[in-house]
């Protein structure tokens, strides 16, 4: 409980403290309200007490070492590690964010290698750009300098965007018309560029971005993402295989 924590900073050694102090005054009211071995008459001299008033000052001194005591309960159970009641408590990540919670959704359109447009059960509709990957485009030109060791040249541009259609493909193949599940990421925005939401898109238990980088049709994207470690392993394993758009080095003259 993090109220709890807070005040346990303090430890034991505050709290006995806090509490001769609290019991002081209703040690006092005692004395004087009763007027024990005739105590009252010396406490009399001190500010605020009168021995010619023993009931009043009872009252107060129990009233006040009622309101101290009620503090120090709230204080002291927090310093042992009592929990009061349901306060948040939450442990962030290292990026201080929680990932939301996942999302079902209909694929109605796969627009390219790494973007789908879905609609949700509420008859709401939104873009997803899949986390974690980028796959050679095939609506505008291509970029070769993105994709290591592909040559910028017309061969090299001709591959990747032929590859693009191939990632474009395997998406269809993989969730068009299907139900899927949006999976977010704590280290990473829930949307990007576009106001897209960024996700993991997950069908039948297996993720389709990993899915993507493993089999070659797409590269890692360059960010911060939790199975960051994951995919760039994969990526390795299609370099090495020369899988899908790895393929396009060989293609220089």
């Amino acid at each position: 409980m993090r109220i709890g924590r807070l005040l346990a900073k303090g430890g034991a050694v505050t709290l006995v403290v806090g509490m001769v102090v609290a019991f002081f005054p209703v040690v006092v009211a005692l004395v004087v309200g009763t007027n024990w071995r005739g105590s009252a008459d010396g406490l009399g001299r001190l500010p605020g007490i009168s021995h010619d008033a023993p009931v009043s000052t009872a009252v107060a001194g129990f009233g006040y070492g009622v309101v101290c005591w009620a503090l120090l309960f709230v204080g002291g159970a927090g310093a042992l590690g009592v929990d009061l009641g349901d306060v948040d408590d939450s442990i962030p990540t290292d990026s201080g964010t929680m990932a939301p919670a996942d999302r079902q959704a209909t694929v109605v359109d796969v627009v390219d290698g790494d973007t789908i447009d879905v609609q949700f059960a509420d008859g709401s509709f939104d873009t997803v750009r899949l986390l974690g990957v980028d796959a050679p485009e095939t609506r505008g030109g291509t970029y070769p300098s993105e994709f290591e060791g592909v040559p910028d040249d017309s061969a090299g541009r001709r591959c990747l965007a032929e590859s693009g259609a191939a990632a474009t493909a395997f998406v269809e193949r993989t969730v068009e018309d299907e139900t899927v599940t949006l999976r977010f990421d704590a280290l990473a925005p829930t949307r990007g560029d576009y106001d897209r939401l960024l996700a993991y898109v997950v069908v039948d238990g297996a993720s389709l971005n990993r899915g993507l980088v493993a089999t070659g049709h797409a590269r890692v994207y360059d960010a911060a993402f939790e199975r960051a470690e994951a995919f760039y392993a994969a990526e390795t394993e299609a370099r090495a295989a020369s899988a899908g758009l790895w393929s396009c080095r060989r293609s220089a003259p």
